[in-house]
């Protein structure tokens, strides 16, 4: 297990899933602490105390919905002091170290905002 503080940025549209479920259990096998903004936090109403809150982390790990990440777990990947991409094919997963993030927004969308490559 790494000692690493990992925070996991997720979209909304995953909350309360299962796809979030199993995405956490990998995650809190990997690393000794895992922090999930849905799960523990809440709602705190705009960015900028989640973006503190990633400042105390020592990885940031985002979760791809729909092959793009949000205008928030954009935010927070900018935040973040190493920040990686949690992929799942057939059920099993891998982390990856992100090398470029493509923003994509056209205004119409907050849920497809950026493309991590």
């Amino acid at each position: 297990m790494k000692k690493a503080k990992a925070y996991f940025a997720h979209s909304k549209k995953i909350y309360n899933t299962d796809e979030e479920a199993a995405a956490l259990k990998y995650l809190r096998k990997k690393y000794s602490h895992v922090t999930c903004p849905n799960n523990d936090i809440g709602e705190l109403g705009s960015m900028a105390p989640y973006l503190t809150i990633v400042n105390h982390h020592d990885i940031v790990i985002a979760k791809e919905w729909d092959g793009f990440v949000g205008r928030g777990v954009h935010a927070e990947l900018m935040y973040g002091k190493e920040t990686y991409v949690l992929k799942e094919k057939d059920g099993k997963y891998s982390i990856k170290p992100i090398k470029k993030i493509t923003i994509v927004n056209d205004g119409k969308d907050w849920y497809r905002y950026a493309r991590i490559n």
